[in-house]
């Protein structure tokens, strides 16, 4: 399957072996990146094979984040239909370049992916897990529309994840 989204300043598109590279990998460096990510690639061949392993995957879409008119590879947004059925989806997503955080990549792109989720499998549902330690990913959440449904321990006792699920039927997607 080959997919591209497009919003107001981003590209999308599915990744592919020869998307990684030191950059990518560098990524996984960042003490704020690593401190919220369960599995680390520490070399390009893991992250090839992460890319393999869902290009394989025909439940799972991974994309990359790349601005208009560049080829600079900003982040990811992974999704990956829930029990084989197509109206819920799990989503994660990565901004891997600190110049890019807090500039609003995350909702342009969730939401752009929610449309055209919804538009073109009919998914009603996205599905995310987060470490509650992260205040800015929840809040950046929790302003698009997603609400927590339960505390997930993560690395009992000290680490807690919220799972949380944005409904697209409550209202339209903006």
């Amino acid at each position: 399957m080959t997919t591209s989204i497009s919003t107001e300043r981003f590209t999308l598109r599915e990744l592919k072996t020869n998307d990684a590279n030191q950059h990518y990998l560098d990524w996984f460096k960042q003490t704020e990146i690593n401190k919220y990510i369960a599995s680390v690639p520490s070399c390009l061949a893991d992250l090839s094979s992460y890319i393999e392993d869902n290009q394989a995957n025909e439940c799972t879409f991974l994309l990359g984040i790349f601005p208009h008119n560049s080829i600079q590879h900003i982040g990811n947004i992974r999704f990956n239909f829930v029990y084989h059925t197509q109206d819920k989806v799990e989503m994660g997503i990565l901004i891997g370049e600190k110049s890019w955080r807090g500039k609003g990549v995350a909702s342009e792109v969730i939401k752009a992916c929610a449309r055209f989720f919804n538009e073109q499998y009919q998914t009603n549902q996205i599905i995310l897990g987060v470490d509650s330690a992260n205040v800015a990913a929840v809040k950046v959440y929790e302003k698009i529309g997603f609400k927590e449904k339960e505390k997930i321990l993560i690395e009992a006792p000290e680490k807690i994840g919220l799972l949380m699920v944005w409904d697209l039927l409550e209202k339209t997607i903006k």
